[in-house]
């Protein structure tokens, strides 16, 4: 499966917020597990971007001007944020075969799932469908 990392965290909100039960409720928490270590992932990149792009002082914290971080000689803030967004909207591949049955029973839940969902929610539900069907095939 495959999710943009700008976007996991989004998944994994929407995820906390279902009421699921037994099997599902388990495959629910492991897809977080797995969406948990893409966002530790994508979380040390961008650490090792602000490294790169950005200036620290002799302590080794980032320098600020006005709060907004600094830019290494060199480098533009354009430079740096079109590295942050291209990162963002890389997509991380999720592994799903660990954890399958789990996986396939909250799957099942989803698609049985009789609560209301609306905005952002209703877009998350509905593209999670689509990548775990794609995912299953």
């Amino acid at each position: 499966m495959e999710i943009k990392n700008g976007e996991i965290t989004a998944y994994v909100k929407f995820l906390q917020k279902l009421n699921l039960k037994s099997r599902a409720s388990r495959g629910r928490t492991k897809l977080i597990k797995l969406l948990q270590k893409k966002i530790d992932e994508y979380n040390a990149d961008i650490a090792s971007l602000r490294d790169e792009y950005f200036k620290k002082d002799d302590k080794g914290n980032f320098v600020q001007e006005n709060g907004t971080l600094v830019v290494k000689d060199g480098v533009s803030v354009g430079e740096a944020q079109a590295e942050a967004d291209k990162l963002t909207n890389e997509n991380a591949v999720i592994l799903l075969d660990e954890y399958e049955q789990q996986i396939k029973a909250m799957y099942q839940a989803l698609d049985e799932y009789d609560g209301e969902l609306s905005g952002t929610d209703a877009t998350i539900y509905d593209d999670l469908m689509e990548k775990l069907e794609q995912a299953q095939k």
